[in-house]
């Protein structure tokens, strides 16, 4: 039979690797901190490499040409899109990112007009149904 030391000793891991189980599983809340000095930066364009096991997303701004005239602008051969930011992605993260997109574009198009939803329905390819762009979407 132990004694009462090793009784205590017995007590002790145990409540040691309870409290290390529950520290471990516990839910710790994120803090989303955008500073006010981060730079937004507009992009109308898009490339997404998958690189190994994660995602690579380049932001692109195109830069257009300010010719008025036709010889002018006859002359053109290209028109720039430049990279002006890039994020590195995990497949777990790009599936979250997928989610909260797709939602945040129904809501989006809950406030545009019939013409607008179309035209936006046919770039996107999103299967979205007239029911779905007039219904708000279930929220979560």
């Amino acid at each position: 039979m132990p004694n009462r030391h090793e009784r205590r000793a017995t007590k002790t891991t145990k409540s040691v690797a309870l409290d290390e189980q529950e520290i471990l599983s516990r839910a710790i809340p994120i803090k989303r901190i955008i500073p006010h000095e981060t730079q937004a930066l507009y992009c109308d364009g898009l490339v997404i490499q998958t690189i190994e096991e994660t995602f690579v997303m380049s932001f692109l701004k195109t830069t257009y040409p300010l010719e008025d005239k036709l010889e002018e602008m006859a002359k053109i051969k290209e028109i720039e899109q430049r990279c002006v930011a890039q994020i590195v992605i995990s497949p777990m993260q790009m599936a979250k990112n997928l989610n909260i997109l797709n939602k945040n574009f129904k809501k989006f198009m809950l406030n545009q007009p019939p013409e607008t939803r179309a035209m936006l329905n046919e770039v996107a390819e999103l299967p979205m149904t007239e029911a779905e762009c007039t219904q708000p979407p279930p929220t979560s």
